[in-house]
């Protein structure tokens, strides 16, 4: 594995797969063509076999913990209400996955999805609009999923005006803009009367969100099925990202008292 860092969460990966688990090569500020050949040439000389054992571990503790999240999720039955009572039916797992709408976390979202997917499991990827549009000009995301008749993607406004960049220092307010503004929608999509609620024909049975987004807990509790958090970025780089807003002691106290 290469790689080039250049956002916080990436340099603290980076390090982590260069110097801590040692099967990649962090070329930090190296971008020369000769100095990248020569050390990719002594590497695969030297080291091929130590690399491709110590990836292969990790491969295989990455497939088991993966493998852990779907069996979790694809046994999780929704809470039926007390106006649905008399029903007996029980309800296909479902999942409702809500990722931080930015490429690193939506990218590594959509590789679970499919995941799930291919252990029979419904899928419902809920974007943001902003970042829906981005993908929809930058890649084929929307057209390779069609070929998976239950997935499906929905999209959610951020409450940002178009000219806000989302990402770095902005993340907060991105945060706090989608509390406000997308989980009111959310909830209204998965509670009874909603295209995904308990008293629909698919309702959702779990929610993986990322782990940034507090309000979906709310989300959960409100509808009566189960959460599961999936880490997309380091906590370091939360902390980076975050760090004005730290100084200012709102966000900070934020997410330590919802935890």
């Amino acid at each position: 594995m290469i790689h080039w860092p250049c956002f916080v969460d990436q340099q603290v990966n980076s390090r982590y797969v260069g110097e801590a688990s040692k099967f990649g090569l962090d070329m930090k500020d190296t971008c020369d063509r000769v100095i990248v050949e020569k050390m990719i040439r002594e590497l695969m000389e030297l080291k091929k076999d130590e690399f491709l054992e110590r990836t292969a571990k990790m491969s295989g503790l990455g497939k088991a913990s993966v493998n852990e999240v779907i069996e979790r999720a694809a046994k999780v039955k929704p809470i039926i209400p007390n106006n649905m009572a008399n029903q007996t039916a029980l309800y296909p797992p479902h999942v409702l996955i809500f990722p931080l709408p930015i490429q690193g976390p939506v990218t590594c979202m959509l590789k679970l999805a499919e995941l799930f997917y291919l252990k029979n499991v419904q899928v419902t990827f809920l974007n943001t609009q902003h970042i829906q549009q981005r993908f929809r000009s930058c890649t084929d995301n929307e057209n390779y999923f069609k070929k998976y008749p239950n997935f499906r993607f929905e999209t959610v406004p951020d409450g940002l005006p178009e000219e806000n960049p989302r990402m770095g220092d902005q993340i907060p307010n991105l945060l706090e803009s989608m509390e406000a503004v997308a989980m009111p929608i959310i909830v209204k999509m998965v509670s009874c009367g909603g295209m995904y609620g308990p008293d629909s024909d698919k309702p959702i049975t779990c929610i993986i969100g990322d782990e940034v987004f507090i309000f979906a807990t709310h989300v959960a509790k409100e509808i009566g099925v189960q959460l599961l958090y999936f880490d997309t970025i380091v906590a370091f780089g939360v902390i980076c990202v975050c760090l004005n807003s730290f100084k200012l002691g709102s966000f900070v106290s934020k997410v330590c008292f919802n935890y």
